[in-house]
């Protein structure tokens, strides 16, 4: 357990009292990577285009998982609901290939 965390910035170091520390690096979705895959994008919430059953997008055969099915509300999506995302996805496969 820590008792101090060591911050680094322009004024110098400090150390700030802490009783723990939570590492979260942050997240921004990358719309323009989904164009260039195909991926119609929301423009105002940057969300993909997808089937929400299944996680397909509109470029069939290329699902998506985790927050970036949220686009701009990234606060939608964590380990607790987005854990099933890849279950989703195998199933949605699975189905898709006893229909060929």
């Amino acid at each position: 357990r820590p008792e101090a965390v060591v911050v680094e910035g322009p004024g110098g170091r400090d150390e700030l009292p802490a009783d723990a520390v939570f590492l979260l690096t942050g997240y921004h979705p990358d719309a323009d990577l989904f164009r260039r895959a195909g991926i119609r994008v929301d423009e105002e919430t940057l969300k993909p285009d997808h089937d929400p059953s299944t996680l397909e997008s509109n470029v069939p055969g290329l699902y998506l998982a985790g927050s970036v099915v949220s686009g701009r509300e990234t606060s939608r999506i964590f380990i607790e609901n987005g854990r099933f995302h890849g279950e989703m996805i195998v199933k949605a496969i699975v189905h898709s290939m006893r229909e060929c």
